[in-house]
C-alpha cells in the first residue's frame, strides 16, 4: 500500500501504524487502509483514536492545525471517512508506540504525568507489612516502569524528573525499613544509605537502581543501536532499502561534526555526560584502557590472603567502554 503512496513514510508496530507525510498524502493513505481493512478483513479502523501531528513552527496552534485538517477533508470527497479525527490534533506533541515526540515541553509535561503515576502508586505500597515484600515490590515493580521512557527520551530532558522518583523510592525504603524513625538521621548518614539502596548487590547494595543515572546510559546504547542499524541498511552493497535517507533525510550519520535532528546532538551530548561525569572512556583499538580508569572493589574476605594479586582478576570491574561515536 505505501508503495501507492511514494510520498508517505509509516511503519507498524503490533497493531499500531505510523505515517510520515505531507497532509493530504498521508489521509489519502489512511482513508484507503481503512476501506481496504473493511474489504479485505472485516476491520473497523476506528478513525476517533487516530492521532495527527503538525510538527514544526509553521502552524500557529491546535485551532489552525484543526482548519488545514477540514480544509484537506473539504477538497477532496473520499476523505469523509476520517471526519471523526479531529480529536487527536496536536502541533505540541505525539505519543509514538509510547514514546513522546514534540516540543520539550510537551515531552517534559508527558514524562512527568507518568513519573506522578508511579510515585502515587509508591505510596499505596506502604500497607504492606512485611518489609522485604515491600521492598520487592519497589525495587523489581515501581522501580522499573520508567524504564522504557528513559531508554527511549533524551535524557536532558527527564534527568529531574527521574531523580524525583528516585528521591520517592528512597524514602518510601527508608520510612518503612526504619518504622519512620530515619528522621533522626543526618544528612551525611543518609546519603550513605541512600547510596547503600542504590548500589548493585555485587558491590554490597539492595540493588534499587536509580533512573536518571542508568536512564543515561540506556538512551545511549539504544541510540547507537539505531543509528548503526540505520547505517547498515544504507551500504550500497546490501540488498535494503536506504532507510537513513528515509527516518534521518539530511544527515550524515557518518560525520558527527553535521548532525543537527534532536535525537542525535542527544545522543551526543548523552556521550559527553558518560566520559566527563561517569568515568567512562572510548574503546580504542591502539591503547588499552588505562589502569587509572579501572576501579578496584574491596575483597569481602577477612583473610588478606584471600584479596592477593593472583585473584585480582576476580575483583576488578572494567569501567563502561563506549564505542567512540565516529566509528558507528
Amino acid at each position: 500500500m505505501f508503495a501507492r503512496h511514494a510520498a508517505c513514510t509509516g511503519a507498524a508496530i503490533c497493531d499500531d501504524v505510523f505515517i510520515v507525510a505531507p497532509l493530504a498524502a498521508g489521509l489519502a493513505l489512511s482513508a484507503e487502509l481503512k476501506q481496504v481493512l473493511k474489504q479485505d478483513l472485516d476491520l473497523d479502523l476506528d478513525v476517533s483514536k487516530f492521532n495527527c501531528f503538525f510538527p514544526g513552527d509553521r502552524i500557529n496552534d491546535d485551532d489552525h492545525a484543526r482548519a488545514l485538517f477540514q480544509n484537506a477533508l473539504q477538497a477532496n470527497s473520499q476523505l469523509a471517512c476520517l471526519s471523526g479525527m479531529d480529536a487527536g490534533i496536536s502541533t505540541t506533541g505525539l505519543r509514538v508506540a509510547g514514546v513522546p515526540i514534540g516540543n520539550d515541553e510537551w515531552v517534559q509535561q508527558f514524562v512527568q504525568a507518568k513519573a506522578a503515576a508511579v510515585k502515587v502508586d509508591v505510596g499505596k505500597l506502604d500497607i504492606i507489612s512485611d518489609g522485604l515484600i515491600h521492598y520487592q515490590m519497589l525495587c523489581f515493580c515501581q522501580n522499573t516502569r520508567l524504564a522504557f521512557l528513559g531508554r527511549n527520551t533524551p535524557t536532558p530532558l527527564i534527568s529531574d524528573i527521574f531523580a524525583d522518583v528516585d528521591a520517592t523510592i528512597l524514602e518510601a525504603l527508608c520510612r518503612k525499613g526504619t518504622t519512620n524513625a530515619h528522621g533522626e538521621w543526618t544528612a551525611v548518614f543518609r546519603r550513605f544509605v541512600d547510596k547503600k539502596l542504590q548500589l548493585p548487590h555485587f558491590r554490597g547494595g539492595f540493588g534499587v537502581t536509580p533512573n536518571a543515572g542508568s536512564a543515561i546510559s540506556a538512551f545511549y546504547a539504544a541510540s547507537v543501536s539505531l543509528v548503526q542499524w540505520l547505517g547498515f541498511c544504507s551500504h550500497v552493497e546490501q540488498n535494503f532499502i536506504d532507510l537513513a535517507n528515509i527516518w534521518a533525510p539530511g544527515q550524515d550519520l557518518a560525520n558527527l561534526d553535521q548532525w543537527s535532528a534532536p535525537i542525535l546532538l542527544a545522543l551526543k551530548q548523552a556521550h559527553k555526560v558518560l566520559v566527563t561525569d561517569f568515568g567512562c572512556h572510548e574503546w580504542s583499538i591502539d591503547e588499552p584502557a588505562p589502569a587509572s580508569a579501572v576501579p578496584q572493589i574491596e575483597g569481602s574476605s577477612p583473610n588478606p590472603a584471600a584479596n592477593a594479586p593472583q585473584s585480582a582478576s576476580r575483583n576488578v570491574i572494567p569501567p563502561l567502554t563506549l564505542l567512540p561515536l565516529t566509528l558507528l
